[in-house]
């Protein structure tokens, strides 16, 4: 198929080879960062389409700077860096409550974080390594921040929730769309060893994105065959079913590729 679906089949093509992954959305008001936050500081991101530090769909919203990003920036940007305020109190010996008076913190909610299901039972108070950074430039110029990021792999996760978005010209509200092709290929690829492919099973595309994405797709297009072009049941992978979770005997083998490309 090229890219010029018949209208009827774009929806078809989105049911097969596409999914929303099963994202749980996170209360501003509940987490924390709500006081600090303006009504136009949450519209300007809902109505935003791409991520604000790269080209990518943005899916996700970062909530202490109420940032649109996508799941690799949440991954890795250093824009979206996390630290817990009591580490970030011991290093820049502030005491916790006046670090509250001055900055947005965020209370993590408790529950299961990344693709993963890490389980995280007690909350915790999470700071914008950038928002402490800008907030008191003389305070944090001589601190070695690295020693006190990333204690924790799920904080950036517990940090992010997944946002849909508004198209003002539509009025349609599109929640992202990911790739189960691309999941095929991470399949496949294990005994080539092509750790790439675990990049784009990880992006998110809006829905015309992923319309162009499916025809450079050998994975999506694969299914689309499997399935006769949505006339008939076929399977899929275990992870797209669970909508992004790992099934549990394949955590370890995931986790340690994640490490190995870090």
């Amino acid at each position: 198929m090229d890219a010029a679906f018949e209208p009827h089949q774009k929806n078809d093509v989105i049911r097969v080879a596409a999914y929303h992954r099963r994202d749980f959305a996170l209360a501003l008001i509940r987490s924390g960062p709500a006081p600090h936050l303006t009504i136009p500081d949450l519209y300007r991101p809902l109505c935003r389409k791409k991520c604000a530090l790269c080209d990518s769909f943005g899916g996700f919203l970062f909530l202490p700077t109420a940032t649109r990003c996508c799941f690799g920036c949440i991954d890795s940007a250093n824009a979206l860096n996390i630290v817990s305020l009591s580490a970030f109190s011991k290093a820049a010996k502030i005491s916790p409550k006046r670090l509250r008076r001055l900055l947005p913190v965020l209370l993590s909610i408790p529950g299961q974080y990344g693709m993963w299901h890490s389980t995280r039972s007690r909350p915790t108070n999470l700071v914008s390594e950038r928002q402490a950074i800008d907030t008191l430039p003389t305070l944090t110029k001589n601190l070695d921040l690295q020693e006190i990021l990333a204690q924790d792999s799920c904080w950036r996760f517990m940090a992010s929730t997944a946002l849909p978005f508004l198209d003002l010209e539509t009025n349609e509200v599109e929640n992202g769309l990911s790739c189960k092709g691309c999941q095929v290929a991470v399949e496949s690829s294990r005994p080539r060893g092509d750790e790439s492919v675990f990049d784009r099973r990880d992006m998110v595309y809006s829905k015309d994105g992923f319309l162009d994405h499916f025809n450079a797709c050998v994975g999506a297009k694969g299914l689309w065959v499997a399935s006769q072009e949505g006339r008939v049941p076929f399977k899929e992978p275990e992870f797209t079913r669970r909508r992004g979770y790992l099934p549990c005997d394949e955590m370890k083998v995931e986790t340690s590729k994640k490490r190995r490309r870090s």
